[in-house]
């Protein structure tokens, strides 16, 4: 592993822990599981930094870029739209929520009125987006090699997976009715898919 490997990974393992403490201990909570998610997730990340742009023309590394620009655009879109229809609500029964998600209303609008988690969905785009970087370094010690890279993403889905249905019984809680009938008509991550 290269010393920008381990700097920029332990620069974002902070930041995962900073934005993931409160939630900690709280495994009843979807932080919690979102804690889990982003380990498995910077994992990947790490491991691909030195074949990010190995062998641009391959179908791994094609399929790979559009999983990471499908990822950008879900979470910068998510966010637009929380905070430009969600408002901002105090609450008192889930501290451990970041900022952007304690929304005042269920936001249903663009991308939200097809997809009830794009942050999840994008996290689980740029796990396997970057799962796809790794066979340009098949065997590579270095990087944890493809056997790891693949459970790193299979894990980094199932812990989203596992976010979003605490996230979805929190929500319930929050919006009530709302939200039962919202989930009716929309999917988890992808439009008319998942």
């Amino acid at each position: 592993m290269s010393a920008l490997q381990i700097t920029f990974g332990a620069i974002l393992a902070v930041a995962i822990i900073i934005v993931s403490w409160r939630s900690l201990p709280h495994p009843g909570s979807h932080g919690f599981w979102r804690f889990w998610g982003f380990s498995a997730t910077l994992y990947l990340v790490i491991a691909a930094l030195p074949v990010w742009i190995v062998e641009p023309g391959s179908l791994c590394q094609i399929v790979s870029f559009a999983l990471l620009f499908l990822s950008l655009y879900y979470v910068l879109h998510g966010v637009w739209l929380l905070h430009r229809h969600g408002g901002r609500a105090e609450r008192d029964q889930s501290p451990e929520t970041l900022g952007f998600e304690r929304t005042a209303r269920l936001v249903t609008r663009g991308l939200y009125r097809y997809v009830r988690h794009p942050m999840y969905g994008s996290l689980i785009f740029l796990s396997w987006g970057c799962f796809l970087k790794l066979p340009a370094a098949a065997g590579s010690i270095a990087t944890g090699g493809i056997a790891a890279g693949a459970i790193a993403a299979i894990a980094a889905t199932i812990f989203y997976f596992v976010t979003a249905k605490y996230d979805e019984r929190e929500c319930l809680d929050v919006f009530g009715e709302d939200y039962r009938t919202y989930m009716k008509r929309s999917r988890m991550f992808m439009p008319f898919v998942v």
